[in-house]
């Protein structure tokens, strides 16, 4: 049996108001003195994996991971979406598209749904090295079906203070990954 520490998320609330380096001292203190510490919001208990995502995800940041896929031209895509109020996800398809377009349309739609939500910093992972770097000003946009959806990219974050973008290999973004498959699903292609 596990000796395990139950934490209110308002209890975490009012912690974060001490500022990040004081928040992950205690949660980091508290980790010492269980094997297990474990969130109680609405939905139930939940196991804190990463005192720093737990951190992002009380402080108004979101953390976001995308992932586009395309199978016989069809495109289709997978976001995940953690904020302070919630985790969203959606898998959905988006008509015809290479992959490229498929990923550029998942980034597209986890921006839009962190705007809804109303967040004002966003951390976003992703699969796709193009798109990364291109987002990122490290490659140049160069085919113009992608130059719009780039350009869409660039005008949603203006409506952040902040967003940072990083490459993760597909081990890491498995979630967005399995949803943008998921939307393929029942289909007879």
């Amino acid at each position: 049996m596990k000796r395990a520490i139950v934490l209110e998320k308002d209890f975490l609330r009012a912690l974060s108001k001490k500022g990040k380096k004081d928040f992950l001292k205690e949660i980091e203190r508290l980790s010492k003195e269980a094997e297990l510490l474990l969130i109680k919001d609405e939905k139930g208990y939940r196991e804190i994996n990463s005192p720093e995502e737990l951190w992002e995800e009380l402080s108004g940041t979101g953390l976001g991971f995308f992932d586009g896929t395309s199978l016989g031209g069809e495109g289709a895509i997978g976001v995940v979406l953690i904020s302070p109020n919630k985790t969203l996800t959606l898998s959905e398809r988006v008509g015809r598209a290479t992959s490229n377009e498929a990923e550029y349309k998942a980034l597209i739609r986890l921006l839009e749904e962190a705007k809804r939500e109303g967040l004002r910093k966003l951390k976003v992972k992703g699969d796709s090295e193009l798109v990364i770097k291109q987002v990122r000003g490290e490659y140049k946009v160069r085919e113009e079906r992608l130059r719009k959806l780039y350009e869409r990219v660039k005008e949603l974050e203006s409506g952040f203070d902040e967003v940072s973008y990083e490459w993760v290999p597909r081990s890491e973004n498995k979630e967005a990954d399995k949803l943008s498959r998921k939307a393929f699903q029942g289909s007879t292609r």
